[in-house]
């Protein structure tokens, strides 16, 4: 059985993501934690631990008054090309585990990408 990960987890995954996909700018502020409670209707407290998990990550540092996204772009693009290396992955394996060889893998891929958005089972 599966559970889901703390709040606090899957706000720092949502905010990374922001992040890596260039939602959220090189250099450029994070919203208060107020504001960031509000958007995520989750505690504070929550959002400071999702914010701390950053800091520890490199993603974003803090000023005097304001988090900030790493201008370091190197790295983003590292953490960006990792985190798709590691769903990529998961995504395979899933797949995998259904019977699906990497032909019809490739081809559900390639469905998926497409206009119609109408995803094909394997």
């Amino acid at each position: 059985m599966r559970t889901d990960p703390p709040l606090s987890l899957q706000v720092k995954q949502q905010l990374e993501n922001t992040i890596l996909s260039g939602q959220r700018k090189p250099g450029q502020a994070i919203p208060s934690i107020r504001s960031l409670a509000a958007i995520y209707q989750v505690h504070p407290g929550t959002i400071r631990s999702a914010l701390h998990l950053l800091q520890e990550e490199q993603l974003i540092h803090l000023t005097r008054r304001q988090f900030l996204v790493t201008d370091n772009i190197d790295l983003i693009h590292h953490r960006r090309k990792a985190k798709a290396r590691l769903l990529s992955l998961r995504l395979y394996r899933t797949l995998s585990a259904l019977g699906c060889d990497w032909e019809e893998i490739l081809n559900e891929l390639s469905q998926a990408a497409q206009p119609d958005g109408v995803a094909h089972p394997c």
